[in-house]
């Protein structure tokens, strides 16, 4: 993978310096830009990444002390619910149909976002 990215980084500096990348509409620019950001996050995480892992729980378990108990009880009870609505859906899915519950439960969702969708745009125009 390491390789791969060097390449793409490479031909992203060597493509605007021949004729063909003069013309190009490719903002290489932004490429070598974005290669340079992920080479950093990568080298952070290997370097500091446990380190960093610890202080992210230890400032959300902070910020979640100041979540209303009641609330974090809702969100309890919600993650229970949803969880005992998928486990449900996959018993009664799996005798329905051969499709697994999960892309049956996907094919299902997008019908409902294209309906939605195609109403939008109609109202747009």
């Amino acid at each position: 993978m390491e390789i791969i990215a060097l390449s793409a980084f490479l031909s992203d500096v060597i493509l605007p310096l021949t004729a063909d990348g003069k013309q190009s509409n490719i903002g290489h620019g932004a490429h070598i830009g974005g290669s340079l950001f992920g080479a950093t996050v990568y080298v952070i995480n290997r370097l500091w990444g446990a380190k960093l892992h610890k202080l992210v729980r230890k400032s959300t378990s902070c910020a979640k002390k100041l979540i209303p108990v009641q609330i974090r009880n809702f969100c309890g009870r919600l993650r229970q619910l949803y969880c005992r609505v998928v486990a449900r859906l996959g018993r009664i899915l799996r005798r329905a149909c051969a499709l697994p519950w999960m892309e049956m439960f996907g094919i299902v969702v997008t019908a409902i976002a294209l309906v939605i969708g195609g109403d939008e745009e109609d109202e747009v125009e």
